[in-house]
């Protein structure tokens, strides 16, 4: 019994590490390439700036201006992605967070840059009114952003339909972030493994997403992630909990 307590111990140990390593080395990986994407970015602005504007168009009709203006988004999005990375594994702060804001911008911002979403797919969101919690942003942006992909993910080709809300609990003391779809769903025999690192369904992929979004909930912010309920083609919905924090 003592052999096999030590023998979890010790694995459990190696699975942190190998996390906190691929963490590291993705953030340093990344760094190089963002700042020649901003220099190269750089440049291109600079160039335009000497066209006369009527000599730039694009078939689209869009303004390479505006075009810009999103990769500069887009980039900031990777700079924050390397400071996300760069927190696995270190005590993240957490400061007071208005939920209904964080969410907002996230789905905006998944709305703009995937191409399925208002097309074969739709997002819904419903906000009631909560409390602010105490959050690191960059991080519990990423979980949620990790269930909403896994949502599309799972969606049928059309009618694709997924629900991100907030509310409070029927006791009052939780703040409780849902995520809905009605894709393919969890088989039971699938239940208990889908937080598991390495676990995935799909021909590509890491099956690191559902594992990391946990991870960052329970081990960072003190709340819960589970799959609620899950009917096939029907309704899945995973759902994260937080304490609400008394006022002292």
């Amino acid at each position: 019994a003592l052999y096999y307590v030590g023998y979890n111990k010790l694995r459990h140990y190696e699975e942190q590490n190998i996390w906190l390593g691929m963490a590291k080395e993705t953030a340093h990986q990344l760094g190089t390439p963002i700042s020649s994407l901003m220099g190269w970015l750089e440049l291109l602005r600079s160039d335009l700036k000497k066209c006369d504007s009527k000599e730039i168009a694009f078939e689209s009709g869009r303004n390479p201006f505006d075009i810009i203006g999103k990769m500069d988004e887009d980039i900031e999005i990777l700079n924050k992605i390397v400071v996300r990375f760069g927190q696995v594994g270190s005590v993240p702060e957490l400061k007071p967070t208005d939920l209904r804001e964080l969410l907002k911008g996230l789905v905006g911002y998944l709305r703009e840059r995937m191409p399925r979403i208002g097309h074969q797919t739709e997002i819904y969101e419903k906000y009631d009114p909560v409390p602010r919690i105490m959050a690191n942003r960059l991080l519990l942006s990423w979980a949620v952003e990790n269930l909403i992909k896994n949502s599309l993910e799972a969606l049928p080709k059309t009618g694709g339909k997924i629900t991100v809300a907030a509310r409070k609990d029927v006791e009052g003391d939780r703040v409780q972030i849902i995520v809905t779809d009605n894709g393919r769903g969890v088989s039971v025999r699938n239940v208990r493994k889908i937080f598991k690192p390495g676990y995935t369904t799909k021909k590509r992929g890491w099956g690191l997403g559902l594992s990391l979004a946990k991870r960052i909930v329970e081990e960072y912010h003190f709340g819960k992630l589970y799959l609620l309920e899950s009917i096939p083609y029907e309704k899945t919905t995973f759902m994260i909990s937080f304490p609400i924090e008394k006022e002292k």
